[in-house]
């Protein structure tokens, strides 16, 4: 997936 992205996106956010 993209745990690259920032974390603006939704559940990116709870990864980083």
């Amino acid at each position: 997936m993209m745990f690259w992205k920032p974390r603006s996106s939704s559940w990116l956010g709870t990864l980083e």
